[in-house]
């Protein structure tokens, strides 16, 4: 985590537990809130002490706080990190991107820069299995990414 991240000490811990039990809103809502990485780290850190603190007890007081915890975190991860689409080109596009690979980086593997445009365009199917081969190696995922 980053150091802009306050350490959550035993008493934050506790402080928080009994502010859900006595439903103190404006205490929660700062965790629930999540605006910023500085917050979303806060509130990570929160979620995984709380999990130590308590476990997986369904019928403990702060298990609706927890779920809503994460819920809070997952609104605003799917905000800043938005699902990739399952679409084979669209994931190569991705992962170029990702690692810093021009189209001319995998002429070897189609044949010619030419032939890389085409499949980016969807002017050409990624359909070869060889092609999808070697894309799995080359981007270190499983081949699947690409069917």
């Amino acid at each position: 985590m980053p150091n802009t991240a306050r350490n959550l000490g035993n008493s934050d811990i506790k402080t928080f537990i009994e502010a859900a039990s006595d439903q103190n809103a404006a205490f929660i809502l700062q965790y629930l809130n999540i605006q910023d990485e500085e917050s979303h780290d806060r509130a990570i850190e929160l979620a995984g002490a709380l999990m130590d603190e308590i476990g997986d007890v369904p019928d403990h007081p702060v298990q609706i706080f927890m779920d809503l915890l994460g819920d809070a975190i997952a609104r605003y991860e799917d905000k800043i990190y938005p699902a990739i689409s399952a679409n084979p080109v669209e994931m190569l596009k991705f992962l170029m991107e990702a690692q810093g690979v021009k189209q001319s980086d995998l002429a070897d593997i189609f044949g010619s820069q030419g032939n890389v445009s085409q499949v980016l365009k969807g002017e050409r199917k990624l359909n070869n299995l060889e092609h999808i081969r070697k894309l799995a190696e080359r981007f270190h995922v499983d081949p699947a990414v690409f069917v």
